[in-house]
C-alpha cells in the first residue's frame, strides 16, 4: 500500500471512531439524565417552558428528593422532621440571598472592568469603533443578548 491510502485509511479510521464513540456517549448520557433530554425535547418542539423554568423545576424534583434522602438517612422522627425542614429551608433562603448578593457585585465588578478596558482602548478606537464595541462587549449588552436568546431558546443568540 502507498502512503496516501494509508493516510486515508487511518483518517477514516479515526472519523469512525469518533464518531461511534459520540454516538455511544450521547446514548449514555441521555439515559443517564433521567428524562432531561426528554424535556429539553418537548421544549425544542414549541413547549412554552424555557431553560430557566426546567432547570428550577428540575432543581426543585432534585431538593425534594434531597430532602426525602436525608430524612430516610437520619431516621428523623416526625417532630424531628419539622424542626429540620425548618432549618433546612432557612438555610436555603439564606444560601439564596448571600449568592444573589455576590452576583450583584459581581455584575458591578465586571461592568468597572469594561469600563477600564474601554478607557485604555479609547485612545486606540475612534467613537464609532467604541460604540460598536460597547454593543459587542458591555456587560449590560451581553446580558440582554443572552436573555433575548434564552426567551427564544437559544441562548447566547
Amino acid at each position: 500500500m502507498n502512503t496516501k491510502i494509508k493516510v486515508v485509511l487511518a483518517f477514516g479510521t479515526l472519523f469512525l471512531m469518533g464518531f461511534a464513540s459520540g454516538f455511544f456517549m450521547n446514548n449514555t448520557v441521555s439515559s443517564a439524565d433521567g428524562g432531561y433530554s426528554e424535556e429539553r425535547r418537548e421544549q425544542a418542539d414549541g413547549g412554552k417552558r424555557n431553560s430557566h423554568q426546567l432547570n428550577q423545576e428540575n432543581g426543585e424534583k432534585r431538593g425534594d428528593r434531597i430532602f426525602n434522602m436525608l430524612t430516610n438517612e437520619l431516621d428523623l422522627t416526625n417532630e424531628q422532621q419539622n424542626s429540620f425542614t425548618e432549618h433546612l429551608s432557612e438555610y436555603k433562603s439564606t444560601i439564596h440571598s448571600t449568592v444573589k448578593e455576590m452576583r450583584d457585585h459581581q455584575h458591578e465588578l465586571i461592568i468597572q472592568h469594561y469600563e477600564a478596558l474601554r478607557e485604555d482602548l479609547s485612545q486606540l478606537l475612534t467613537a464609532e469603533q467604541l460604540e460598536e464595541l460597547d454593543s459587542h462587549l458591555h456587560p449590560d449588552a451581553v446580558l440582554e443578548r443572552w436573555s433575548n436568546g434564552a426567551k427564544s431558546g437559544r441562548p447566547g443568540s
